[in-house]
């Protein structure tokens, strides 16, 4: 800083108006933080004070609502249980119901291939060999699209089964 006052001394010979914009910008940001600092310090702690009581009330809300939300997230799980032992007795239920809805499915099912093949039989000892097995292939792809169409309505399980039923039928099962 000396060397800055001896330079700043030697330009002008004495005392005068710095005219160098950084240098008084800067010692004029410093003032003006001291001074704001000083005339609000009381203000600020006054604010500080409010806030910090503020804040402490909100916590102790806070923990209200903590001990709250535990009792009713206990409640909850007594009644998650609850509703979770009602739904495995409705899946039971639902089952045994499909399975029945299932079998009678594969009954009519099994009903209306019986009946196309019937009729398969008729229409081919009405007619010559090439009507013969003009009317084979007809017959195979309606009965595979009536039992695809059907099929295909049916659930995941119930196809299953269905398969199960079918290859069982043929000797695949054990």
């Amino acid at each position: 800083m000396t060397c800055f006052t001896n330079l700043w001394l030697s330009h002008h010979h004495g005392f005068g108006i710095n005219t160098n914009i950084l240098e008084t910008n800067l010692i004029n940001i410093i003032l003006l933080v001291a001074l704001i600092v000083y005339a609000a310090k009381n203000a600020l702690l006054n604010s500080i004070d409010q806030r910090r009581e503020q804040i402490l009330k909100a916590l102790n809300t806070l923990d209200d609502n903590v001990v709250e939300s535990q009792l009713t997230f206990i409640r909850s799980n007594k009644q998650l249980q609850q509703i979770n032992l009602i739904l495995s007795q409705l899946q039971k239920e639902n089952t045994a119901n499909k399975l029945s809805a299932l079998k009678r499915k594969y009954h009519k099912l099994s009903v209306d291939v019986d009946n196309l093949c019937d009729l398969s039989v008729q229409l081919i000892e009405r007619n010559s060999s090439e009507g013969i097995k003009s009317v084979e292939r007809y017959l195979f792809y309606f009965a595979i699209g009536k039992v695809l169409t059907k099929f295909v309505k049916l659930t995941p399980k119930e196809k299953q089964q269905i398969l199960e039923t079918v290859i069982m039928n043929f000797g695949g099962g054990n």
